[in-house]
């Protein structure tokens, strides 16, 4: 298994932007802890998971594209705590902002469990077939309910479900009205009623899903990801209006990737 980039324990002291991770064969970029940042990050077709995470990742992430090939993929996002200590600390809870996942049919988006925190903001999750899938076991299913797992300004357009829980210990789908965590609670109201204009819609972006195909990740005229954005309170994330990695005119991608088919 080798993902495009690991980093294990890495601190803040490293500087990492303007990556791609192309054709990785198992994850495109995997947090294993510490407190690194990134920037500008491009994942076109990894094998396994484009965005990881486990055992305490602290950092914050801004601007990247995913792009997930129908071939071989998983999650877009895969977001862990710790595997055998759901609640050990400290605990992971990562910041990201301005991200736009053209996610494969069939797997999820934005995947949630094993006891992970997070703060998504201003991100898009079109073509996947569930775009957050939260796991419902109380070490992770308590992080929403409690505020710890946020969403803010993102656009939902998949397939199956906006919001799905799924009983990561033994496979189980269960409904959006979880009774073993923090008393009944809803989901999917948590995220699109309670929490900040989160919506569901066609955020028209089209993105080619090829090896070979250079993907456009840019709205089209009129895409609800044009406006709405906000910014995270910290220094380390750029001030932008929009919503998703880019915008007209705005495509960081041109001169330096390449989405070769081999």
């Amino acid at each position: 298994e080798y993902n495009g980039i690991a980093l294990q324990g890495v601190g803040s002291g490293t500087e990492i932007d303007f990556v791609q991770l192309h054709l990785p064969s198992d994850d495109g970029i995997e947090f294993f802890g510490g407190t690194v940042n990134a920037k500008h990050i491009v994942i076109s077709g990894a094998g396994d998971d484009s965005i990881d995470w486990t055992f305490g990742w602290n950092g914050k992430f801004q601007f990247a594209t995913v792009v997930q090939y129908s071939d071989d993929s998983d999650s877009a996002f895969e977001a862990d705590n710790n595997e055998t200590n759901n609640d050990a600390l400290p605990r992971s809870s990562p910041v990201l902002s301005n991200v736009t996942v053209a996610g494969a049919m069939g797997k999820n988006g934005i995947l949630l469990r094993r006891g992970t925190a997070a703060q998504i903001w201003n991100t898009v999750v079109t073509g996947s077939a569930n775009c957050v899938d939260i796991d419902s076991i109380p070490s992770t299913f308590n992080q929403l309910t409690a505020g710890a797992i946020v969403f803010r300004n993102t656009i939902h357009n998949c397939t199956s479900n906006t919001v799905r829980i799924n009983d990561e210990m033994d496979g189980m789908m269960m409904p959006l009205m979880d009774a073993d965590s923090t008393g009944p609670v809803n989901a999917l109201n948590i995220i699109t009623m309670m929490q900040t204009n989160n919506v569901t819609a066609d955020p028209l972006i089209t993105v080619a899903r090829t090896a070979g195909m250079r993907p456009s990740f840019v709205p089209a005229a009129g895409s609800p990801a044009l406006m709405g954005g906000s910014k995270p309170a910290d220094a380390f994330f750029d001030e932008v209006s929009y919503i998703g990695a880019m915008t007209t005119g705005g495509d960081w991608t041109t001169g330096w990737t390449d989405f070769a088919a081999n």
